[in-house]
């Protein structure tokens, strides 16, 4: 399920799931210009692993912009206030968007002179970041407060057209049914037996057990860091253990598998204990595994995921 949005900008929904309580869990690869990432990063409820200037090599980062550029969707024309309502005459836009590819010409040229001097990327390639189209994995059961902050004439044109798809795809996306012991893995494919068995298969066709699939589909989430995917098991072990296996643990790529929270008619547990990774209970009752409303969160089921 993808949705185009303006000047390259897309949400994909990658895998999308609902349980008994209605409780929704959607994880979607988005695109969209770095300009607005920090804006993206506000929105708290919602987990997300992102393309990162850090982990990719200076010459591939200066190739993805000279082949995908960002260039703005709206050309506003200057006025007080944070909201350009009027545009830029057609003549003025001709204009303007030479002057930015006058800009984009010049800044990879300087991300070439510092590659050259062996300057590393955390350094020289940031000043790509104006121009970059990026991607990023964002999952999450509370989209509400996203859309009516940024499906509005008052946000930026960027993050309007990224929410107007966001909304789109959730529209008309059908989620899959998922009960107790069943598990939302982006990337991972998985398939119900007569017997209602569910079965992950990797990349070779092979059969998983569930610890290798969560572990496959966390790398994968992980990988958007580096604009490739590589969804092998070996690939999945090896990062795994680099990102939860040392003391200092990275536990974001974990955050987007989950599994219904299972209670009763009494909306409580069968059991006086919680179960693993249910974290809180809100002032309605309902019960949360971090960011995630109905569903434990896997990374809320590994020990020490956090320093305290």
């Amino acid at each position: 399920m993808k949705i185009d949005g303006l000047g390259g900008i897309s949400a994909t929904i990658i895998l999308d799931s609902i349980n008994e309580s209605d409780n929704r869990l959607t994880t979607f690869e988005l695109v969209y210009p770095r300009i607005i990432h920090s804006e993206v990063m506000t929105h708290r409820m919602l987990s997300k692993n992102a393309a990162s200037t850090r982990a990719v090599p200076t010459k591939k980062a200066i190739d993805h912009v000279i082949e995908n550029p960002y260039f703005p969707v709206h050309w506003g024309k200057n006025q007080a206030g944070m909201q350009a309502n009027e545009e830029l005459d057609a003549e003025s836009i001709l204009k303007a968007r030479a002057i930015w590819q006058k800009g984009i010409d010049s800044v990879t040229d300087i991300v070439a002179e510092l590659d050259d001097l062996k300057c590393h990327k955390q350094y020289a390639a940031r000043w790509l970041e104006t121009p970059t189209m990026m991607k990023t994995i964002m999952t999450g059961t509370e989209w509400e407060n996203l859309l009516w902050l940024r499906d509005h004439d008052a946000a930026q044109p960027e993050f309007r057209s990224l929410a107007f798809c966001i909304k789109k795809a959730l529209f008309t996306s059908v989620p899959d049914f998922l009960i107790e012991d069943q598990w939302h893995l982006p990337y991972v494919k998985s398939k119900t037996t007569l017997a209602e068995q569910i079965f992950y298969d990797s990349d070779d066709g092979s059969i998983l057990s569930l610890d290798l699939a969560k572990k496959v589909s966390a790398s994968c989430c992980a990988q958007v860091s580096y604009r490739k995917l590589d969804d092998s098991l070996e690939k999945a072990i090896s990062l795994y253990e680099k990102l939860v296996g040392a003391d200092r643990k990275h536990s974001s790529a974990f955050e987007h598998a989950g599994s219904p929270i299972y209670v009763n008619l009494l909306g409580e547990f069968s059991s006086k204990f919680w179960p693993n990774g249910v974290t809180h209970k809100d002032r309605n009752g309902k019960y949360w595994s971090g960011n995630f409303k109905g569903w434990v969160q896997y990374r809320q089921t590994i020990p020490g995921h956090v320093k305290w």
